[in-house]
């Protein structure tokens, strides 16, 4: 912070999200905004059973508001957990949904992140699959689509030339043939590839497509 360079990425061992927010942190990938004592409460609600200290959900709601006054990302990579995680897949993505309607009361912004790089991280397909993770944990397809356009622009502090289509941005894009606020599936349905204001030509366009 002392020289304005962003810090964005893991929760290191032994501090919390909430101390490194304080010291500059901008963004949390994964779910490591969460103490490691509270990833129990991503599993499936048990009646009879306690979240433990400090992982109730008015503690959570109380840490999501002190990332948010901090300015604080988040980065969910919630298809990153089928790869990693496969057999708790089903109760990661569940308890990522009970969490959601409080990071979007907060305000809390979120940006979409894949782990690309990481071992059977696919590119371009599991952006999609996030996109639609995403809306299936109850963001709109609005704010879907901001996380992967406007969000990540301002993020890095491009906002005025990236992120939207406007006059003056660059022009880097993607023409669907289906409305993607209908139905967040829409964005695999690519019809061209503009780079640089130049489309791609069709042969080029239609291997890109090929699962």
């Amino acid at each position: 912070r002392e020289r304005t360079l962003p810090l964005a990425g893991h929760v290191s061992a032994g501090l919390s999200a909430a101390e490194l927010a304080a010291t500059g942190l901008r963004n949390v990938a994964h779910f490591e905004f969460l103490p490691d004592r509270c990833l129990a409460i991503l599993g499936r609600p048990r009646r009879a059973s306690r979240p433990p200290s400090g992982c109730d959900s008015a503690s959570i709601d109380a840490l999501l508001r002190r990332l948010h006054d901090a300015g604080v990302w988040l980065e969910p990579t919630l298809g990153a957990f089928r790869v990693f995680a496969p057999g708790q897949w089903r109760d990661i993505k569940a308890g990522f949904a009970r969490l959601a309607p409080s990071i979007r009361s907060i305000g809390l912004p979120i940006v979409t992140g894949t782990d690309l790089g990481s071992s059977g991280i696919v590119p371009g397909v599991s952006l999609h699959d996030e996109l639609e993770l995403l809306a299936a944990s109850g963001f709109t397809t609005a704010e879907v689509l901001r996380a992967a356009t406007m969000a990540p622009a301002r993020l890095l502090g491009m906002a005025d030339s990236l992120g939207q289509v406007s006059p003056g941005y660059l022009a880097d894009l993607v023409l669907l043939e289906a409305d993607p606020i209908a139905d967040i599936r829409n964005t695999r349905r690519v019809v061209t590839i503009i780079r640089a204001g130049v489309p791609l030509d069709s042969a080029m366009t239609t291997a890109l497509r090929q699962p």
